[in-house]
């Protein structure tokens, strides 16, 4: 699974945490995947995703199928993350 829009939202993320001269997320990091997903939760609730209303249309779709697919490849990490923690135990 390729990890595009997931990578993209991260490199947002992490710049706007530059530029506040905080610590980059950490996709190896577990606690900033939840913190991730606690960010991506919020974006796609509906009263956050159209922006006061000022996307529409098929702007607002884009939006909603990057923010979503995002969630799902940050979900794929978890799960292979974790299957990969139950291997090591064995």
């Amino acid at each position: 699974m390729q990890a595009n829009e997931l990578l993209a939202y991260l490199i947002k993320a992490n710049a706007w945490r530059k530029a506040v001269n905080k610590p980059e997320y950490d996709l190896n990091d577990i606690d900033d995947r939840h913190r991730l997903a606690d960010m991506l939760e919020s974006a796609l609730d509906p009263k956050n995703l159209a922006g006061d209303g000022e996307l529409r249309g098929r702007e607002l779709q884009e939006k909603t199928r990057r923010l979503s697919l995002a969630q799902k490849q940050l979900e794929w990490l978890e799960r292979h993350e974790a299957l990969h923690a139950l291997y090591k135990k064995a």
